[in-house]
């Protein structure tokens, strides 16, 4: 799982805007998140992986309608 969580990770677009959502959602501060969670120890407590997961695919899913939308404003997904 944690290696689906970095390459996710490295997909996002805006990191920070990323990691402010998930400060907002597990009222954490951002630079906490950035720099254990993402940093050079990647240590994702247990317990928010699953939710941090989640939210990765979902952010993933959101880049991809936005990109298609671009790229070809008459197609929908």
């Amino acid at each position: 799982m944690k290696h689906r969580i970095r390459a996710l990770y490295a997909k996002i677009e805006d990191k920070q805007k990323f990691i402010n959502r998930l400060a907002e959602i597990f009222d954490l501060n951002p630079r906490s998140i950035q720099n254990h969670w993402f940093g050079k120890v990647f240590s994702i407590p247990k317990r928010y992986v699953e939710q941090v997961l989640l939210l990765l695919e979902e952010t993933i899913q959101n880049q991809i309608v936005e990109l298609t939308e671009l790229v070809n404003p008459s197609q929908k997904i």
